[in-house]
């Protein structure tokens, strides 16, 4: 089935977004250092300039998808790209360190209620029969985002400084904006709405417990072994979640229907399989960069250009995985891409100092190969396992669980790095302890990726 004109003009506002959401998330990574030193800052200020959009993003995905179900999805995928798109320019005006963080948190909001609705309107505007296709396509964009990110965004502050990134987006954004108007439709429920839903159809103390309990999680996992208040915080988050799942099991008008998990069994163990794919593999660009930067001796240039294999393979091959899922069962792609990418992180297992480039080029081929028969096809799953007047919290679940996965997965390394380096920098450790803690880590993962398979196969 194809799509007629005006159905491409209505994608085309959603792919812009699949793409500028993870850009944002990945562009400053190499303008720390830059930021640091006009502002004066220290490790803990810059640690919030990238965790302070991560945080807010994820935990008000939920609440908001929530809303969106309720009233509309194409007013809040609007204003969230109108709420994205002003802090943007904001933060380019920053001050102070305060001012950039206060920015990003509001920024953080803006790419929640855009992430929440943007594969919810995928799912709810377009045909069964072509959702998994369109699905792939919104996958390919988010890793272009997430591969050109560094590059572009480590260009524009060399050559123009760290505010032509949040200029560059705010221009972004502004068409946005404008195509999302003219040709995103809304459902006749929607346009016949009389206005913005009473509080009383939401379960805002629910909401409230879900924003608190997500952050101190996120925060606590993130700073775990770092700090002793992140490991208070982390065990006060797991009461908050105590406190939550408790009332959305009493409350009429749950935040979050708890039966989406316990009526649907694709759409639990997809979830699931989503969180420990992630949590399995997000670190392997982290850990690789080091390696072939401390051990292999590459500047920081040459280790992206190889690194950038993982996900220009999977931008490539996403919108064809996209379309098998329309065809064949997405739980036994999904699946396949787990082994696949369970299979490279095997691969790595084995690597050492003198390790061939063509072996580990195969490596993260492999893993790009399975990222992107499992994304495509999972997210398809969790869509198709829900009814249109979830698909905002089920959107918003999905992104959750990938947030959460990759948290975890970096938490992972910080654990087995200080269990076998100590309170020193990686990167600044020998060669031998380096490719120690890369082989723990990876057998880790690749454990974490096992279970995963089996979540998966349970479908």
């Amino acid at each position: 089935m194809k799509l007629d004109s005006s159905d491409k003009k209505q994608l085309l506002p959603l792919i812009m977004a699949a793409f500028i959401s993870p850009f944002m998330g990945s562009s400053l990574t190499l303008s720390v250092p830059s930021i640091a030193s006009e502002f004066s800052a220290g490790a803990v200020s810059m640690g919030w300039i990238i965790t302070s959009y991560l945080l807010t993003s994820t935990a008000f995905m939920v609440p908001i998808g929530r809303f969106a179900d309720l009233y509309s999805k194409k007013k809040v995928f609007i204003a969230g790209t109108i709420v994205f798109m002003i802090f943007s320019g904001l933060s380019a005006l920053s001050a102070n360190i305060q001012m950039l963080i206060a920015m990003r948190l509001c920024q953080g909001v803006g790419a929640g209620m855009i992430f929440s609705t943007n594969t919810a309107i995928i799912s709810q505007n377009f045909p069964v029969e072509i959702r998994g296709g369109l699905m792939g396509f919104s996958v390919m964009f988010t890793y272009l985002g997430l591969s050109l990110g560094p590059v572009l965004g480590g260009f524009l502050n060399h050559v123009l400084g760290w505010r032509s990134i949040m200029i560059l987006i705010t221009i972004y954004s502004i068409p946005m904006i404008v195509l999302s108007f003219i040709f995103i439709k809304e459902t006749d429920k929607e346009r016949n709405s009389k206005g913005i839903p009473p509080l009383s159809s939401m379960d805002m103390p629910g909401c409230v417990l879900y924003v608190l309990a997500t952050s101190a999680f996120l925060y606590g996992l993130t700073d775990f072994t770092t700090y002793t208040a992140a490991k208070v915080i982390f065990v006060i988050s797991l009461l908050l979640l105590f406190f939550f799942v408790r009332r959305e099991l009493k409350t009429d008008m749950p935040v979050l229907d708890l039966k989406l998990f316990t009526e649907s069994r694709g759409f639990t163990l997809s979830n699931i399989a989503a969180l420990l794919n992630y949590g399995a593999s997000f670190s392997i660009s982290y850990l690789m960069s080091i390696y072939l930067q401390s051990v292999k001796g590459m500047n920081s240039a040459t280790a992206g250009l190889i690194l950038i294999t993982t996900p220009l393979v999977q931008a490539v091959l996403s919108p064809m995985a996209g379309r098998l899922s329309d065809k064949r069962s997405p739980y036994l792609l999904a699946s396949i891409g787990m082994s696949l990418t369970c299979a490279g992180i095997v691969m790595l297992i084995f690597t050492h100092p003198d390790t061939p480039m063509a072996y580990l080029l195969a490596a993260f081929a492999v893993t790009g190969l399975g990222f992107a028969l499992f994304s495509s096809p999972n997210t398809n799953a969790i869509m198709s396992a829900v009814k249109p007047n979830y698909y905002g919290v089920a959107s918003s679940i999905m992104s959750t669980s990938r947030t959460v996965g990759q948290t975890a997965s970096m938490a992972i390394v910080t654990v087995i790095v200080g269990a076998i380096v100590g309170n020193i920098a990686l990167a600044s450790a020998g060669t031998a302890s380096i490719m120690s803690a890369i082989h723990v880590t990876f057998i880790v993962c690749a454990v974490l990726s096992g279970i995963g398979i089996v979540c998966s196969a349970s479908r």
